[in-house]
């Protein structure tokens, strides 16, 4: 049983250390499950994909669009390492 947990610890242990040395190793959802993690909310937007070239009108000119493509709003995880989050958590202080 302590030989299970000492494993279990291990593992853990060296999975946030290569975290914290190559960067994000896990999905952006597990860093905010974990708190290691922001969740941000993105807004959507509307852009143009094409313009008349009919009475007059230029491309880019925004009354001339005749179609659009819209993105939706999404929430996104801004985040860093495990190991931050865990130093923040167990108040350790880097030099």
């Amino acid at each position: 049983m302590i030989r299970d947990t000492l494993f279990v610890a291990a593992i853990a242990a060296g999975l946030i250390a290569w975290d914290h040395a190559s960067g994000p190793i896990f999905p952006d959802s597990v860093y905010c499950a974990i708190g290691a993690g922001t969740a941000t909310v993105v807004g959507g937007e509307t852009n143009a994909t094409s313009w008349s070239a009919n009475d007059g009108c230029t491309a880019y000119r925004p009354e001339c669009a005749t179609s659009w493509r819209t993105s939706a709003i999404q929430t996104v995880c801004v985040h860093g390492t495990i190991w931050d989050a865990y130093k923040i958590k167990l108040k350790i202080m880097d030099d």
